[in-house]
């Protein structure tokens, strides 16, 4: 199991528009486990590479959120309402 009670530092950072067709980021480095994601609006995301639908995980607007994934994952985004930017961070120990 994985410490998430850890303090990490931002590391390579990527803005992904999105609207209300699904929206691929670049993958994230093979070697980091550990994302932020914020969005300016709210937003569904998924985080294997499949185009991001409406029942997946919900991201409210304005709010960091952290999460750990695989290494060289692709995380997707459609929007919730609006068009909006998600704000991608890897994070590194």
């Amino acid at each position: 199991m994985r410490n998430l009670n850890t303090t990490y530092r931002p590391g390579p950072s990527q803005n992904r528009t999105f609207t209300a067709t699904s929206a691929n980021a670049a993958a994230i480095d093979g070697h980091n486990f550990n994302v932020r994601l914020v969005a300016d609006q709210g937003c569904y995301v998924c985080f294997d590479g499949r185009a991001a639908v409406t029942t997946d995980m919900e991201l409210v607007a304005g709010v960091p959120e952290y999460f750990s994934i695989q290494g060289g994952a692709v995380i997707s985004v459609i929007r919730k309402t609006a068009d909006g930017t998600l704000n991608i961070t890897e994070m590194t120990q």
